[in-house]
């Protein structure tokens, strides 16, 4: 559920219908407790104490309440401009019955887009979240990956770099080979099998064809011979290698 600061900013001015379930009751024309209305968002006010954060709102007529918004500036922002001789009252974020936000063609768009399950911190794309890095889809900004490492792998097609699966020069660290595929320590063949270590992510007890068996710290990128090619996505998931 937004916060009230969330929602007197996102919904600034919006008109919204209000449900009183905590909150004292607003009055309809004759004076009587009406606890259903329709109401223009304000702003918030500040939490105090035990109390908590409130939605500021203008009732509508012919609702009214027995303040007035121009007695409400005490501990309150407003996020619009407002008529302080109109009646307000202050509601818990639960009481407003909000607008569906209708998801962008982006958001849309990054729900369907496997290979980028995360969402970037700075930008909001769609993008892989690492413990210490992010890798983000969108080539602008600045947590998108510019050095060709296993990672490329989960970028579209058109954004790889040029000759990436077949660059010889690109970094790569001990353990695995010029494929990107996981070796054994002893045989160096490529391994064939294994398990996830139990609640580590990352940690791989791999497994070669000669029944050779070591723990191995995996990264984005790496991959696993058998009857189908896997790669490593994160998060201990291995995904069907399809370039």
């Amino acid at each position: 559920m937004l916060s009230a600061k969330d929602i007197a900013k996102q919904f600034a001015g919006q008109t919204v219908k209000c449900r009183v379930t905590k909150s004292s009751p607003a009055l309809d024309a004759s004076n009587n407790p009406i606890n259903e209305f329709d109401a223009k968002i304000v702003g918030w006010k500040y939490p105090i104490g035990k109390e908590p954060a409130f939605v500021c709102v203008e009732v509508l007529p012919p609702v009214k309440t027995k303040f007035l918004i121009g007695q409400l500036d005490e501990d309150y922002s407003f996020t619009v401009k407002r008529n302080p001789k109109a009646f307000g009252k202050k509601l818990f974020p639960e009481e407003l019955i909000l607008p569906q936000i209708e998801p962008t063609e982006v958001q849309s768009k990054a729900r369907v887009i496997p290979e980028w399950p995360d969402k970037c911190r700075d930008c909001n794309s769609p993008a892989v979240v690492m413990s210490t890095q992010i890798d983000c889809s969108n080539p602008s900004c600045k947590n998108k990956f510019r050095t060709h490492s296993g990672l490329d792998l989960f970028l579209p097609k058109e954004m790889r770099p040029p000759g990436w699966d077949k660059d010889p020069n690109r970094k790569r660290r001990p353990g695995v080979d010029q494929g990107d595929f996981i070796i054994c320590t002893l045989c160096k063949l490529r391994a064939s099998d294994g398990s996830f270590v139990k609640d580590k992510i990352g940690t791989f007890k791999a497994k070669c064809p000669k029944d050779h068996t070591w723990t191995f710290e995996l990264n984005i990128g790496d991959k696993l011979a058998g009857k189908k090619t896997l790669v490593y996505k994160g998060k201990n998931v291995f995904i069907p290698y399809n370039i």
